[in-house]
């Protein structure tokens, strides 16, 4: 899928850590006791968003602001404030869920790319 033209300024604030597991672009992420990061689960507050893809024990740039290309887990319309499956994909967030962001543009279907404004605050919906 292609993402419409959109101009933005600056690039995403980030961390460079180490993966705990096989970690996919695109996808939520969230530090684990083994100080690594690991894809969030469903509903849970995440740390960043992965800018590669990983093997176990790789570096890893992972965005904690900004705005940002997240692999959808579903449809996503523009504005729809977004948590994470269970594949760390952004889904719109439900009650219970923490907000990770919004969306500024739309999913059409799981797989699509999506662009979030990270807000990493710790709400839930």
């Amino acid at each position: 899928m292609s993402l419409p033209s959109i101009q933005m300024k600056g690039d995403p604030q980030t961390l460079t850590v180490l993966a705990g597991g096989n970690i996919t672009r695109g996808r939520f992420v969230d530090a684990n006791e083994a100080n690594t990061v690991q894809i969030t689960t469903a509903g849970a507050m995440a740390g960043g968003v992965a800018l590669a893809t990983a093997s176990a024990g790789k570096v890893l740039r992972i965005a904690i602001s900004g705005v940002v290309s997240v692999e959808a887990g579903a449809a996503i319309a523009v504005g729809a404030f977004v948590a994470t499956d269970n594949a760390g994909r952004a889904v719109t967030a439900t009650t219970g869920n923490y907000i990770l962001g919004q969306a500024i543009t739309a999913a059409g279907a799981a797989g699509s790319e999506v662009l979030v404004r990270i807000n990493l605050s710790g709400a839930k919906v």
